[in-house]
């Protein structure tokens, strides 16, 4: 559910706003017209199945297919309230298809090296002790 939330929403209203902006050209066939309002929602389920995936790091396909369903039901719900009669039965399955894919990738995706930087306090210690260091200066002793 969350990366539905945090990534499959926001890409598929991203990508609506993109669509909903190449829609007002004039002269629009009915086929690019169908193309721009699926496109949102294929995007939104696959970037949500490679945040679950990547999240959970197993199960990529079992888990892209939760995400695809609950970003569809979201979407469908917000149709049906605006008074909309969305094409469920042929958008649920591809986006299902897609998120699945989106899982697959996110889990298979290398992980870059983290570079462990060590604690506040430990560099400020060092850094303090350096300090120290170059503000002490022993004088040279007279040779007896």
């Amino acid at each position: 559910m969350r990366g539905v939330l945090l990534r499959g929403v926001p890409v598929s209203v991203m990508m609506m706003l993109a669509a909903a902006l190449a829609l007002t050209a004039p002269d629009v066939s009915a086929g690019v017209y169908r193309f721009c309002a699926g496109l949102p929602l294929l995007c939104g389920g696959f970037s949500a199945g490679w945040y679950a995936g990547r999240r959970n790091r197993r199960h990529g396909l079992l888990g892209g297919i939760p995400a695809g369903c609950i970003l569809t039901a979201l979407w469908y719900a917000g149709i049906r309230l605006i008074g909309g009669h969305p094409g469920l039965p042929v958008i649920l399955p591809a986006v299902c298809l897609l998120a699945m894919c989106g899982g697959a990738a996110g889990v298979n995706r290398q992980e870059p090296d983290a570079k462990r930087r060590p604690h506040r306090r430990i560099r400020l210690r060092e850094a303090l002790a350096l300090r120290l260091r170059l503000l002490h200066r022993p004088e040279k002793q007279p040779k007896a």
